[in-house]
């Protein structure tokens, strides 16, 4: 079975086959009509799982906007010309010599930049010839410079194999093959063999040669070694093209780091160190090349090892590549087999998708004609309503970064929809549904892995959509304009970028770590821990603080493992009741204050870190044990989020009230019922109380508590939440919340 899709852009048409085989999945894709393509098989156990793969590969095709066609288009071939030498000599006659040779040599040049530096090069060009081995040597030389031989291979005249990448190909089909000699010397200082196949009936392959082995990378420590493990790779399979500095040094293809071209991308590896060094995904392979030149003809520091520019078209950069690879790692201690499916996923796609939609969300700005004043400032975070799954975004206006930031949401959308993305990564099938909820309960702790993930390649999209035409079409001012990211819209924001001054990596480091922190002090078991506890503190008669630094430990266990943990933090937790009972009236008293403080704290923590499974255990426990502590009506508790200090009673209720509301618990409504003051004075829990009734169709609460809130101070503009839509058209309650 065989089908072929296209796509069309811009008057080019990128084609797609998938061919079910066997238990084997040959899919094969080209660039735009006329370049080159890559083709790869994938193996399955058996039949199903192979028509399973074959069903969700077609479907994601046909998401990306690929049309199912019976056409093949005529792509053309990539090999040489067997009349080269002729070529050649025409370049070597020609009246305009540097023309000819820009002409021919077009495989070097992928951006403007390229263009300057191979003129640099042929500017100094003293001759052209066809030495006697049957080379296309170029001589370069400048005043008492050593002349320096660009010595080019005859093009490769066979079919080329499609696994070799194509900007490799396309540069095999001029060249098969460079070697750099400085002077009269007889080892090469740079040397690429090109491709070569030993039966002239079937494809070739990059030649690696040169004293190439895998294994000399066993020697080095990269943190890539791991990944490649996870996709069932070894390093026998990283890939050598060449070697440089007099054939010490080589140059190998990254197994699963590729450039802009979604190539392999390329990378060094010094034989001192014997590592992978950093790939280069700015340029492909003919981009990669000429820099090369350029550092041991002109001295030139080559941008090689540049980051990508967030410059206005999609971007997957090297930078996020490393950073998804790592986290990947980080999931495979509990998900092994979605974290394969992160390191095989075609983030390129996903990058586009990511690019589009934000630039289909900047065009609805301008075309609407929604911004009436200068942008100051676009946020972005996650739809935490339990549809995590849903990336949003906002802009706000005015001069005052603060100012805009303490303004709350404006007109946020979320058009970033992930959906199809997790049910690739999780395994499920295209038609059947998924939720945030499901997400949830299947990632558990670890959904902050592929948060993050995505977080980070949606934020490089959006930076680079920003600095594109369509965006500057919209008003902005002679300031410049920032752009922030927080996890979730009660998070405080943080800025990522500004327009003058750049990317802020202090942002990207604090909020996409890309090393996971794995040394830690060594704990005591819980036994032993519960020993010394209790010795400390029926000697030091101090119950008090040895409860609560043992509980603060607890909570950030929960926070790590909260399936491993749960059970030893009730234990430990309910040592409130043993400790009471042997403490003074004093220690009593503060032990029962600090139950619910440390339990509203720990519970608003889980709820801001999306852990609902932790904040519902950190609520039952308290639940259990609530009426032996009593409740204190004049605690006070310290905001996770502002630091300022609330009542904790109403503190607790107000997030117990979205707990009930976004996870339907009414199990807690009575601890929520005894923890309510009879004189409500903060305007959040009475704000949650009107979301809450208005949910449950209760009209005189909903008054009762909407008039509260606005007294307390609430802006009456909080009031447009989609909670209060049952009463959207109701005249009393518009009547409180009309804006004048």
């Amino acid at each position: 079975m065989k089908k072929h899709f296209l796509l069309s852009e811009n008057g080019s048409e990128v084609f797609w086959q998938i061919e079910l085989s066997g238990y084997s999945l040959i899919v094969s894709t080209t660039g735009k009509t006329g370049s080159f393509g890559e083709c790869k098989i994938l193996n399955f156990k058996n039949r199903e799982q192979c028509l399973k793969a074959f069903q969700k590969l077609e479907k994601r095709r046909l998401e990306l906007g690929f049309q199912e066609s019976d056409r093949v288009p005529s792509f053309k071939p990539l090999t040489g010309n067997p009349n080269y030498k002729e070529t050649w000599k025409k370049i070597i006659e020609s009246s305009d010599q540097k023309q000819a040779l820009r002409d021919h040599f077009l495989f070097l040049i992928e951006t403007e930049e390229c263009k300057s530096l191979w003129e640099q090069i042929l500017d100094q060009i003293t001759e052209v010839k066809i030495d006697d081995e049957n080379r296309f040597v170029l001589t370069w030389a400048s005043n008492e410079e050593t002349p320096v031989h660009l010595c080019w291979n005859p093009p490769y005249l066979g079919k080329i194999h499609p696994s070799v990448p194509g900007s490799m190909a396309r540069f095999v089909s001029v060249f098969n093959g460079i070697e750099i000699f400085h002077g009269d010397d007889d080892i090469p200082t740079l040397a690429i063999r090109g491709v070569r196949s030993d039966n002239p009936d079937k494809p070739a392959y990059v030649e690696d040669d040169y004293g190439w082995e895998g294994g000399i990378l066993e020697e080095g420590s990269s943190w890539w070694i791991e990944p490649l493990e996870l996709v069932e790779k070894s390093l026998e399979d990283v890939q050598s093209l060449g070697s440089y500095d007099e054939c010490q040094n080589w140059f190998a293809y990254h197994p699963f780091i590729k450039n802009k071209y979604r190539e392999p991308a390329i990378s060094n590896v010094d034989h001192g160190s014997c590592e992978l060094e950093s790939p280069t995904v700015r340029y492909g392979f003919g981009g990669f090349l000429l820099r090369e030149i350029c550092a041991w003809v002109l001295e030139i520091d080559s941008d090689a090892d540049d980051e990508l520019p967030l410059d206005g078209p999609s971007v997957v950069t090297g930078n996020f590549q490393k950073f998804m690879a790592k986290k990947a790692m980080e999931l495979s201690e509990n998900q092994p087999e979605i974290a394969k499916r992160l390191l095989e996923y075609d983030w390129h796609s996903l990058a586009s998708y990511i690019h589009k939609t934000i630039l289909n969300w900047i065009v609805s700005l301008s075309k609407e004609n929604r911004v009436q004043e200068n942008i100051l400032l676009i946020d972005s975070y996650w739809d935490d309503a339990g549809e995590i799954i849903f990336l949003g975004l906002d802009w706000h206006g005015g001069t005052d970064y603060e100012e805009a930031v303490s303004e709350g949401a404006n007109e946020v959308d979320y058009p970033l929809d992930f959906t199809s993305f997790y049910k690739s990564i999780l395994g499920k099938n295209p038609k059947d549904g998924l939720d945030g909820h499901e997400v949830l309960e299947i990632l558990e702790d670890d959904y902050s892995v592929t948060r993050d993930i995505l977080a980070f390649l949606s934020l490089e999209n959006l930076i680079s959509a920003v600095n594109g035409n369509e965006f500057k079409k919209l008003p902005l001012g002679e300031e410049g304009f920032y752009i922030a990211y927080s996890h979730y819209h009660d998070d405080e924001i943080e800025v990522a970028y500004h327009s003058s001054r750049g990317i802020r990596k202090e942002f990207f480091e604090n909020h996409f770590s890309k090393n996971k922190t794995t040394t830690k002090k060594k704990e005591n078991s819980e036994r032993e821990q519960e020993i010394i506890d209790d010795i400390v503190a029926d000697v030091m008669g101090d119950y008090t603080r040895i409860w609560k630094d043992t509980i603060e430990k607890s909570v950030d266990r929960l926070a790590e493992n909260f399936q491993e943990n749960k059970e030893r933090y009730q234990r430990e937790f309910n040592k409130i009741l043993e400790y009471k009972d042997k403490g003074d009236e004093k220690e009593k008293t503060t032990l029962s204050n600090l139950g619910m403080q440390m339990s509203s704290a720990a519970f608003n923590r889980f709820l801001r870190e999306n852990k609902p499974d932790a904040a519902e255990w950190v609520l039952r426990c308290y639940k259990d044990v609530y009426r032996s502590l009593e409740i204190d009506r004049n605690s006070t508790v310290q905001g996770n989020e502002t630091g300022n200090s609330y009542n904790t009673a109403e503190y607790f209720a107000g997030d117990i009230i979205v707990f009930i509301t976004k996870y339907n618990e009414s199990q807690y409504v009575t601890l929520l019922e005894d923890l309510l003051p009879s004189d409500i004075r903060d305007a959040r829990l009475a704000f949650n109380l009107a979301c809450l009734n208005s949910l449950e169709k209760n009209k005189p609460n909903l008054l009762h508590y909407t008039k509260l809130a606005l007294r307390l101070g609430k802006p009456k503009k909080d009031f447009e939440d989609s909670d209060f839509d049952n009463f959207k058209d109701d005249p009393e309650f518009h009547s409180l919340i009309a804006l004048l």
